[in-house]
């Protein structure tokens, strides 16, 4: 169970790491891993801003927090 929460923690880490360095301008979306784009895509639009750091409409902003909710 500990390998299972230890892993999962360094999958959080990954995910807030490039959302952190897409946030800074230093990464966008297209560095990141597949396994990782739907997460950080979420968290960005969570903040407003899309994988290249551009902000996002209401709209969009649901869509995607919608379709995240739904895929779970």
């Amino acid at each position: 169970m500990a390998k299972i929460q230890i892993l999962f923690m360094e999958e959080c880490k990954m995910v807030d790491g490039y959302t952190l360095l897409i946030m800074n301008g230093l990464a966008t979306i297209t560095r990141v891993p597949e396994r990782h784009k739907k997460d950080v895509t979420y968290k960005l639009a969570v903040l407003g801003v899309d994988g290249f750091n551009n902000p996002i409409s209401d709209e969009e902003r649901q869509a995607i927090m919608d379709a995240h909710e739904n895929a779970a």
